[in-house]
């Protein structure tokens, strides 16, 4: 589509509806021929009490409507907003300023309504109004061999009511002060792209993309790249979940809104950093399960992250007021497979298969809340392992109709502890377990407290039984 000039694009592809309509157009319409509506004493004087002549009357309301209707049409055209019917006269006024403004600078409005553009030279100037009824939009800017002269602008807006809108550079262009040469608008939000020449750079673009619903980021181990993707399609995936977080951290505003990220198949590795390291709060995120960190919910093995081959390096921690929730891989790490440190920080996770990990499975230290909300398995420990760990004023709950599958016999140093204030807690009957484990059942000491809420000491699996110490309870 991209050969269509702006003016047909506009007239047939308006993205906005007119809703001021011309009266009695048809062809042999009841309606006066010029002269005789000119010669007509009422054109002056108004139609007076009596019997009305259809002719005449629909000559008056055709003429004043076809002119209402064409500057409602003017509005569509040349400004984004959507003009209403509803007798609100200053709104429409503004809108109307906005349509000359609009026109009068050159800056015309042209709807473009489709999943993918390449701004031609006819669109320079023009403010490309972008839709494709709620499905993602991915355009391109041409390069200095389409014939696009050196400094001049597109403007372009996000007029789609849900779906984002991305814009990449035609090589050898690049756009500046982005990530990956990627310029992403979410609803409503408009930028100015300037080209010199040879590269684009954006005017006004808004601080963070502003969702208008429901987002899915990509992560593919094998086809991603951290530094060519965007990871808004799977064609353009990141490699890494860590790239995915750091866009959406430092790019998006959830708007009350959910991301998943979402991780393909593979086995993701990292000896030197955590595989995911979640780092402080994200605008627009009303609770943890509103950025979800998804691996493959039907058969998480498939989806393996692993830290053994480093030295106390994590596999997932979240820190600084991160919230969200993972589910859907198995873990292996070489210090802790999750943990949540830190005041404001909350990790909700199910469906993992919890492996080989050197000291922590499931860890909260220092005031954070980790949180089983479904449940999970583990197929293997270590010597030196704890499945539960809340320490330092830290809490692990665990919600309802949450089972722990353990398969073969994995060992553990202790399955479930809490120490120096940290809790750990359940309600009667929202846990259950099949399988068993080599090690110590529970231990709290340093004022923590291990509260099963059934007193029973062999609620935990485990061979050895629970101990209590330095002020530690069991409940």
């Amino acid at each position: 589509m991209d050969d269509v000039s702006p003016k047909a694009v506009a007239t047939a592809l308006a993205a906005n509806t007119n809703p001021f309509y011309p009266f009695a157009t048809a062809g042999g319409a009841n309606v006066l021929d010029n002269p005789s509506y000119e010669a007509l004493p009422a054109r002056q004087t108004g139609y007076v009490a009596g019997t009305a002549l259809s002719i005449q009357c629909n000559s008056t309301w055709r003429q004043s409507s076809i002119i209402a209707a064409m500057i409602g049409q003017f509005i569509n055209d040349n400004q984004p907003a959507q003009i209403a019917d509803d007798g609100n006269i200053p709104v429409i006024e503004l809108q109307f300023e906005n349509a000359l403004l609009q026109f009068m600078s050159g800056q015309g409005m042209v709807q473009l309504q489709g999943p993918t553009y390449t701004y031609s030279p006819p669109y320079v100037g023009k403010m490309m109004n972008r839709s494709n009824a709620g499905n993602t939009m991915a355009d391109i800017l041409p390069n200095a061999a389409s014939g696009l002269a050196p400094n001049v602008s597109f403007r372009v807006r996000n007029g789609d009511a849900t779906a984002l809108l991305s814009m990449s550079a035609q090589a050898p262009a690049v756009i500046f002060n982005v990530i990956n040469n990627t310029l992403a608008l979410g609803p409503g939000q408009t930028v100015d792209v300037f080209f010199d020449g040879t590269n684009y750079f954006p005017v006004g673009k808004p601080e963070r993309v502003l969702l208008g619903a429901d987002t899915t980021i990509y992560v593919n181990g094998t086809s991603g790249s951290d530094s060519t993707g965007n990871g808004l399609s799977p064609s353009s995936a990141f490699q890494t979940p860590q790239a995915a977080w750091n866009l959406l951290h430092a790019r998006f505003d959830l708007n009350g809104h959910t991301v998943t990220i979402q991780v393909s198949d593979g086995t993701y590795t990292n000896n030197a950093a955590p595989i995911l390291s979640a780092s402080g709060t994200i605008p627009g995120q009303l609770y943890p399960n509103s950025v979800i960190i998804q691996g493959n919910m039907g058969a998480p093995d498939n989806c393996l992250w692993t830290t053994l081959g480093g030295s106390l390096i994590h596999c997932v921690e979240g820190f600084g007021g991160a919230m969200f929730m993972i589910q859907g891989f198995r873990l292996q790490s070489s210090y802790a497979c999750i943990e949540a440190a830190g005041s404001g920080t909350i990790i909700y996770y199910q469906n993992i298969d919890f492996s080989t990990s050197t000291w922590y499975q499931a860890s909260a230290l220092w005031c954070a809340l980790l949180y089983a909300v479904g449940s999970y398995s583990i197929s293997a420990g270590g010597a030196n392992c704890q499945h539960f760990t809340a320490g330092g004023g830290a809490s692990i709950s665990v919600s309802q109709n949450v089972h722990i599958t353990l398969n073969g016999v994995p060992t553990f140093e202790a399955f479930a502890v809490a120490t120096s204030g940290g809790n750990w807690g359940t309600q009667p009957g929202f846990l259950t377990f099949s399988g068993t484990c080599t090690g110590q059942k529970y231990y709290a000491n340093f004022n923590g407290v291990v509260n099963s809420e059934s007193g029973d000491p062999n609620f935990f699996p485990g061979s050895v039984a629970g101990t209590t110490s330095s002020g530690g309870q069991y409940d």
